[in-house]
């Protein structure tokens, strides 16, 4: 019987070729969108799950309060927390540290500067167990001089050659030799590094380290223990109080809590200051799941309403069956079966459509996303029955109902009269999901726009980004620099500062004047001459730094307390939040500190307007300028970074005279130049990916959608032939009937519009608040976005409609 049942679904397959090569396809492009959804979902999910003991894995960071209220998480630690941790703590067994820097990491042959120089204890790699290459990861790190490379960077500095033994130099200053090499770290994991040096290499930097490392407010390593087999972690959390009022002081009415995050939550809960690398977007897995199935949706409803066309054809077939005794379950069994077997045909398309894209939808999502056929068969199998059965049940259920006599009429009322409840309905939801990714699609677009032109305060075009030393700074030699740049006649501008735009991550000072006694935090930037210049920044009051007026250079005693001096630039939301106008501001007396550590005393000299350094949706942060020479905080650089304004459109002849010039100048160091138009860019990738991701679902389900309605448009022409053939011998003209056949569709479009709009009205806001500067939800977005859903609905069953109304009425009369 199961035999039959295949060669009589494989006959109807043959014999409704373009039908069925529509339910295939559509059912094949909407499972290829779930599942490379549904890959990607998982993949992020799968965050730092590597480890062997991931279970038993928790980061130390740190919520803090600032005097005015403010918190402010961070990610890293004190330095002493994890030698104090399991001595401490019964539950923890031990604990590791680890430090994240930038430096230039250089042989006798070649020095390149890496983001990824991590200092950890040594016992980093025996609870983080990653593959090893080369080397016994548990005395690799032992001796304070050691490095271990990652897999990649060995090859980079060394090619082919074995690199244990070879000598390395940090900032060419410390001396290091290569113990182990290690496997790259995996994507799907918080933590990043290409390199890894003892922690004793970070004691050497400090001078003297004891300022630094015992200083229980410098928070800058990120610390991990590891919870003891079946100990409680409540209990550790529970203890914490304790803890810390035994060993944190209260620093300047700044309080700390310790919080303590399990390591597969790490990459899943929002990123605090100074994290390894940016958090999950929980938002973008809802979007991108809901939409993934809602194409699903949309092309199992194709199914469904295909099936139900159909059953006028299949009337006599299912007549017959009932007339030589066929009960209705069995016929349900083999319409479910046909059901079924189409799912597994789309499926298998859907799998080789998915190998086809992966790789391309892999590098575009930054991540390495691939099918396991060995682990999933499994899961896919599940999947083809479920959709096979959730699309087949109803239509053969409905094809089965029909009295044999009914049926061998060919009058089968599974297909209904017009296009029915049902079918109605599912048209209805096909194009309210259309008409609300359409609106998404809109709305992101749009706001896109909307950030991407919005007044920056500054001129980002032909600004070039050169890098200097992260511990040697700019040093004397930039004054050279500069001049030597401003020969060439396409440069107009030169300036240091501590930080870019869009790269920055400006630091909080406190201020305060005599008309504003109680502390204002605002952003601090620490730059050089020329800086408003340089980025087109516009003075709204007094002037910029000089030369001419020595007051203007901050000078820092490092003894905490001490008096130091400086005269300030301000922004005019710095002026704004002290009362002033900016007229007001210039000639006031300021103050710039950090509460309980040391201060600025001075002079505010010029306003500059707002600009914005930071994220381009984020509010405007009142912001003091300080000049400063290049090495100023105990002895740490804090100028390292050079802008060049290139005017003109040479810019290659330009770029060429900065490269020949930084290689005279620092031919020590690399150069690392970048764009601030490219950094600008960057910062909107993520909202560039899911406009991109939404625009290209978007177009995969109207034509889902429009295959589905082709063919109904098609069954429903076909089931009115001699109502076409008899208005048209009564004079019936072409365009009434086109219009009556698409009428019915029209109406079905509209009300999936009316539906539609108010559910992407509350989804659409609910995303525009995460924009500090957002556009408004005008009404012709709604608008818009349902009439390109009606043309396209017109376009896809006007075709058939004027190809069933052109007809001869000879023909239509003479149909059946």
């Amino acid at each position: 019987m199961l035999g039959n049942y295949a060669k009589t679904a494989m006959r109807h397959l043959a014999a409704h070729r373009a039908t069925a090569l529509i339910n295939v396809v559509g059912l094949a492009v909407g499972l290829c969108c779930f599942l490379c959804s549904l890959l990607y979902i998982r993949f992020e999910l799968s965050y730092d799950t590597n480890f062997s003991n991931a279970n038993d894995i928790y980061r130390i960071s740190i919520d803090s309060t600032l005097p005015n209220g403010r918190a402010i998480d961070i990610a890293s630690n004190a330095w002493p927390v994890a030698d104090l941790l399991p001595q401490e703590f019964s539950q923890i067994v031990a604990a590791t540290r680890l430090d994240d820097r930038r430096v230039l990491l250089g042989t006798e042959s070649l020095a390149l500067y890496q983001d990824g120089f991590r200092m950890v204890d040594a016992n980093f790699f025996s609870i983080f167990d990653l593959p090893w290459r080369a080397g016994d990861p548990t005395t690799a790190l032992a001796n304070p001089d050691a490095v271990v490379l990652t897999e990649t960077l060995a090859r980079v500095y060394f090619g082919d050659a074995d690199p244990i033994g070879a000598r390395m130099r940090v900032d060419k200053q410390y001396e290091l030799v290569v113990t182990g090499v290690v496997a790259d770290l995996p994507v799907n994991t918080h933590l990043t590094g290409t390199v890894f040096a003892s922690t004793a290499l970070l004691q050497r930097m400090f001078d003297p380290p004891a300022d630094y490392l015992d200083n229980w407010n410098y928070s800058g390593l990120h610390t991990y223990f590891v919870l003891a087999p079946g100990a409680d972690i409540e209990q550790v959390r529970a203890g914490l109080a304790a803890f810390e009022a035994k060993h944190m002081q209260t620093y300047a009415g700044l309080t700390n809590h310790m919080r303590v995050t399990p390591l597969k939550e790490i990459y899943r809960a929002p990123a605090p200051n100074s994290s390894l690398k940016p958090s999950m977007n929980p938002r973008l897995l809802v979007v991108l799941g809901s939409v993934a199935l809602a194409v699903l949706l949309v092309a199992c409803v194709n199914f469904v309403n295909l099936s139900l066309a159909r059953a006028l054809v299949r009337g006599r077939e299912v007549g017959v069956r009932k007339s030589v005794g066929a009960s209705r379950a069995q016929l349900v069994l083999q319409f479910v079966g046909e059901a079924v077997l189409m799912t597994s045909i789309a499926t298998l398309l859907a799998l080789l459509l998915c190998e086809l894209l992966l790789p391309a939808l892999g590098q575009f999502a930054g991540r390495p996303l691939a099918l396991d056929l060995d682990a999933d068969i499994g899961k896919l199998l599940v999947l083809v029955v479920l959709v096979g059965m959730g699309t087949g049940l109803y239509p053969a259920w409905r094809l089965a109902a029909p009295s044999a006599a009914a049926s061998r009429r060919g009058t089968s009322d599974a297909g209904g009269s017009g296009p029915g409840v049902l079918k109605s309905a599912l048209v209805v939801f096909q194009f309210s999901v259309t008409t609300l990714l359409l609106v998404a699609t809109t709305t992101v677009f749009l706001q896109l726009r909307h950030i991407r032109t919005v007044d920056l305060g500054f001129d980002r075009g032909g600004l070039v980004t050169l890098q200097g030393s992260a511990s040697g700074g700019l040093d004397q030699r930039f004054d050279a620099l500069k001049r030597e740049l401003m020969q060439h006649p396409a440069i107009a501008a030169v300036t240091a500062s501590e930080q870019t735009p869009f790269r920055a991550n400006l630091f909080a000072f406190s201020t305060r004047s005599p008309d504003q006694p109680e502390p204002i935090e605002m952003a601090h930037l620490d730059v050089s001459y020329d800086f408003p210049g340089t980025y087109g920044i516009a003075l709204l009051a007094g002037r910029d730094f000089s030369p001419d007026f020595p007051a203007d250079m901050a000078v820092l005693d490092e003894r905490l307390g001490a008096e130091n001096s400086a005269n300030f630039v301000i922004n005019a939301a710095a002026a704004a939040a002290h009362g002033w106008t900016p007229q007001q501001a210039v000639g006031k007396r300021f103050e710039a500190f950090i509460e309980g550590s040391y201060t600025y005393r001075g002079t505010i000299v010029g306003v500059a307007a707002d600009s914005r350094f930071e994220a381009n949706d984020a509010q405007i942060r009142p912001t003091v300028y300080m000049l400063v020479p290049d090495t100023l905080h105990w002895n740490y650089p804090t100028l390292d970074k050079v802008t060049v304004k290139i005017l003109g459109d040479d810019l290659a002849r330009a770029l060429r005279h900065i490269d020949a010039t930084w290689s005279r100048v620092y031919p020590d160091t690399p150069l690392l130049r970048g764009f601030v138009d490219d950094d600008f860019q960057r910062v909107y990738i993520g909202e560039t990916r899911l406009g991109d991701a939404l625009g290209a679902l978007t177009c995969i389900t109207l034509l889902i959608a429009c295959l589905g309605l082709y063919s109904l448009a098609a069954f429903n022409a076909q089931r009115r032939t001699r109502e076409i053939g008899v208005r048209k011998a009564m004079g019936g003209s072409v365009w009434s009937i086109v219009c009556l056949l698409t009428n019915d569709f029209s109406r079905l479009v509209l009300v999936a519009n009316l539906i539609a709009w108010p559910i992407a009205y509350v989804a659409m806001d609910r995303w525009l608040e995460n924009f500090a500067y957002r556009i408004d939800l005008t009404p012709m977005i709604f608008i818009g976005s349902g009439l390109v859903a009606l043309c396209i609905a017109w376009v896809t069953v006007g075709g058939t409609a004027v190809k069933a109304a052109s007809a001869k009425p000879v023909l239509a009369l003479r149909y059946e």
